[in-house]
């Protein structure tokens, strides 16, 4: 399965963008939040992945923070929303401000969300509101790193299972240890090593 790509951006609409990943172009849907974020053509980009497998398509779907893949997961569990609409949600909400809708029980600020009425804001909040607690953003997100390198460490620590905070904590503490000019290869094995500690 396919859970990470790093590579350079070969082009990038609303909502897809296509990265080249060692002489191969991967495809991927992204939200418009996402794409704003994104760098520009030509340069390099990581990515979370999500892989969509039916009978008739394998689809790709790409995260910049594990936040909003846990999010896009979650938004899906939910009867009668899909990828796609899951997609469009997200498009319109960072992944924090969705949790605390839910948390909050606020169907009106639900139901202004693209594809959700009164009814599906009343479910969404029925069915997520134990499930949303571990997103983090908002107040919390703001010690995020900006550093290419460690945030790349990050994700592939999420990728691996862990949470953003504990794979937060453990590359900063690699990061400390090996100095501004690490490689993230050896910054993974030692967050790995902090983590098992």
């Amino acid at each position: 399965m396919i859970a990470f790509i790093s590579g350079k951006i070969l082009f990038k609409e609303i909502a897809t963008v296509v990265v080249d990943c060692g002489g191969v172009g991967y495809e991927l849907n992204v939200t418009a939040k996402t794409n704003g974020k994104l760098p520009k053509v030509g340069e390099d980009v990581s990515l979370l992945v999500l892989l969509v497998a039916r009978e008739d398509s394998l689809t790709l779907y790409g995260f910049l923070e594990v936040g909003e893949r846990k999010a896009f997961e979650i938004l899906t569990s939910v009867s009668g929303i899909g990828h796609r609409k899951s997609q469009a949600i997200l498009s319109g909400v960072e992944p924090w401000e969705l949790r605390d809708l839910i948390l909050g029980e606020s169907v009106h600020g639900l139901s202004k969300l693209p594809g959700i009425g009164k009814k599906t804001a009343e479910r969404i909040i029925l069915e997520l509101k134990e499930k949303v607690m571990g997103i983090v953003g908002g107040g919390e997100g703001k010690n995020k790193s900006a550093n290419p390198v460690t945030k790349e460490a990050e994700m592939a620590l999420a990728t691996l299972g862990y949470s953003s905070t504990l794979a937060q904590k453990s590359v900063a503490l690699a990061s400390k240890e090996l100095g501004a000019d690490s490689g993230v290869e050896e910054l993974i094995r030692l967050a790995l090593k902090i983590v098992v500690k």
